[in-house]
């Protein structure tokens, strides 16, 4: 077969795909646009890179970019894992677990992109930002009381580690404006944002270790499953 007829056969079997990849972009485009024209806001504010639009160097929000990364690293694995495990594995409550989390992960990605539960609920709907966090965490209490059983069967001491680290992170940042006080009173304001951050940056690292490893071990035992299989 020639690689024109080959082409033209990937062409015509792969075009819904790609259009089905395409479309949640264009839709978004088109919102930007629509957004834009009956506002006024610029479009490129849209469109560009903050730095750019700013005129801040390369590395402003170095490190929120970073966690943003490994959020949607996270993410990523998760939902890649249960869209293969869901149609190949006999184990439907770990890729469950598995959709719960990218689920939950994409949900906080966004949140800290957009800055959803700083910004967006406070100045738009009123919603203060301690009662966003007090519904991520009552989600995520009962996201871990329904799969408390596959969690068990994983390595949780990664888990609870990162627990630990979010919860200092939002602890701080709950106290953060008695802290700027005291801070303004000693001079070391400039750590304020840090002792915030740095918990959290390591809590997601930590978090994408977990499913990483959750996920690799899965799909380890499910091919030593499939050479038994076809072993026997």
């Amino acid at each position: 077969m020639t690689s024109r007829a080959t082409l033209s056969i990937q062409r015509r079997a792969l075009l819904s795909t790609l259009l089905w990849a395409w479309l949640p972009s264009a839709l978004v485009l088109a919102v930007v646009v629509v957004i834009s024209r009956s506002s006024g806001i610029r479009i490129d504010f849209f469109l560009r890179d903050p730095t750019a639009i700013s005129g801040r160097p390369f590395f402003f929000g170095l490190i929120s970019n970073l966690g943003i990364l490994l959020w949607a690293a996270t993410a990523a694995i998760c939902l890649f894992s249960y869209a293969v495990l869901s149609r190949y594995s006999r184990d439907s409550e770990l890729a469950k677990f598995l959709l719960g989390a990218g689920i939950g992960t994409t949900i906080l990605c966004l949140s800290d992109l957009f800055r959803i539960h700083e910004t967006v609920f406070p100045d738009y709907f009123g919603i203060r930002e301690e009662i966003v966090f007090g519904v991520y965490g009552l989600l995520m209490v009962l996201y871990l009381l329904r799969f408390r059983a596959v969690i068990l069967r994983t390595e949780y001491f990664i888990l609870a580690t990162s627990f630990i680290l979010f919860g200092l992170s939002v602890e701080y940042d709950i106290l953060t404006p008695g802290a700027v006080v005291i801070s303004s009173i000693t001079g070391i304001s400039r750590f304020n944002f840090f002792l915030e951050d740095a918990p959290k940056l390591i809590g997601i690292s930590t978090w994408l270790i977990y499913f990483s490893r959750v996920a690799a071990k899965t799909f380890q035992q499910e091919f030593s499953n499939v050479q038994h299989r076809a072993s026997d």
